[in-house]
């Protein structure tokens, strides 16, 4: 009660009218900006800083979820961060790194690319409400939700915390605040594709400047010493910037390979959640009465 008291009282001026800002949505700036900073103060800070950055998000993901599933927590946080990424990169890292402008035109058309994803997720995501009743025919079988009290398609779930059902519904996501379903799915897919890129190529862009490189592979460079980057407060808040990068591109891609697999075996995120436990191989021996073959199923995603 005492945040929900907090959070109707503090307004920001704008034009109209003060508008109501909601709290968790402001403590991501807050938190990203003080992680930085500290992990910018030497090796061991770093070293401590990423160890303790996803044992946090974890648990604050667990514990909104389980107390707040409506907090806008996670999706600041990934808006605050792709924004804050862009920022350094373009004012500071350009700047005072050895930074290509094709590879800057590389990294600038991949944020926009994230940021007009992000857009399309949450836009199409109403296309997947199951907003009337559903009529019975003799093709398809039905089921009755019970907290809409409508009838719903086959493979149509409810979410609790969009207090609605949505076809083929795949995940409420945090990070972007809104359900996965069957209509935005394809550019939740887009989003994660671009999302990994645009941290990988930071990352590394970032890395091979300010680090001394080597040659991996063709013009493939990679980070060979690193030691002297804390000397100068700018390169070291760039360097841990491109840790984070690296961190969170790992988190992103571990979705990815996990959507891609979900396409593969024919189920949705939901059906993948709520299968029988003791079937192994990561649901490869669960009952998948959708699925119509590997490849089939990924000729039937993209049409």
């Amino acid at each position: 009660n005492i945040m929900l008291s907090a959070s109707d009282r503090f307004r920001i001026p704008w034009v109209g009218g003060a508008r109501k800002v909601s709290l968790d949505a402001l403590l991501p700036v807050v938190l990203l900006s003080i992680f930085i900073f500290c992990a910018a103060q030497g090796v061991w800070m770093s070293v401590v800083a990423f160890a303790f950055l996803p044992i946090f998000l974890i648990y604050a993901h667990f514990l909104y979820m389980k107390l707040y599933s409506q907090t806008h927590f996670f999706y600041s946080w990934n808006i605050t961060s792709t924004l804050f990424v862009f920022t350094l990169f373009e004012f500071v890292g350009v700047n005072i790194l050895e930074i290509r402008e094709d590879e800057n035109l590389a990294f600038f058309s991949l944020t926009i690319a994230v940021l007009f994803s992000i857009y399309k997720v949450r836009q199409r995501e109403r296309m997947s409400f199951v907003v009337t009743e559903f009529q019975q025919d003799s093709s398809n079988l039905n089921n009755y939700c019970l907290d809409c009290n409508i009838r719903v398609p086959t493979r149509a779930f409810h979410c609790y915390t969009c207090q609605v059902c949505l076809m083929q519904r795949d995940q409420h996501c945090a990070w972007l605040n809104c359900c996965i379903a069957q209509f935005n799915h394809s550019w939740y897919m887009l989003f994660l594709i671009f999302n990994f890129s645009q941290l990988i190529l930071c990352s590394n862009l970032i890395l091979t400047t300010a680090c001394h490189p080597f040659k991996f592979w063709g013009a493939i460079m990679l980070p060979d010493d690193c030691s002297d980057v804390y000397y100068d407060s700018q390169f070291a808040i760039c360097f841990v910037t491109s840790l984070y990068c690296f961190e969170a591109s790992i988190f992103v891609g571990a979705i990815l390979i996990h959507e891609c697999w979900l396409i593969t075996i024919g189920m949705t995120g939901h059906e993948f959640r709520n299968r029988n436990r003791r079937s192994l191989c990561c649901g490869l021996l669960a009952s998948r009465p959708y699925s119509k073959g590997f490849i089939r199923n990924w000729i039937h995603y993209f049409r």
